[in-house]
């Protein structure tokens, strides 16, 4: 497992249901995970629009090459959001009501950083399979 996985955020690719069905090639998968966007988003999303590999990767279109956390960090020259002195600011505030294990995430690295905590996912995934 790689650090790219983990997006400045704190959310965890290897458990988003997007990366997996890209990671799989799960067609049927992809059709509902459109379907259910198209819904959430108020605009068509077709099946092979659902494509991520991670939010780290160059080739990723789940968020849109644009996600503001990730360019904020960029632009601020960290890896993660809680490194930055307005972390958690108030763009991140809903996202963090929406996905709050990303921010259990992000508490988690800053508390014992990201090889142990890679290390960790791949030890529960690892278990759980």
């Amino acid at each position: 497992m790689s650090r790219s996985l983990v997006g400045a955020c704190g959310l965890f690719c290897a458990e988003c249901p997007i990366f997996i069905a890209t990671a799989s090639g799960d067609l049927s998968k992809k059709k509902l995970l459109a379907a259910k966007l198209s819904e959430e988003l108020g605009k068509k999303i077709r099946p092979n629009s659902v494509t991520c590999w991670g939010c780290r990767a160059t080739d990723r279109s789940c968020f849109g090459a644009a996600c503001k956390y990730r360019s904020c960090a960029r632009q601020k020259g960290i890896e993660y959001c809680y490194r930055c002195n307005k972390y958690a600011c108030p763009d991140l505030n809903p996202f963090y009501v929406k996905y709050p294990q990303a921010q259990e995430n992000l508490k988690r690295i800053c508390k014992i950083g990201i090889e142990a905590f890679i290390s960790e996912q791949s030890k529960s995934e690892t278990e759980s399979a």
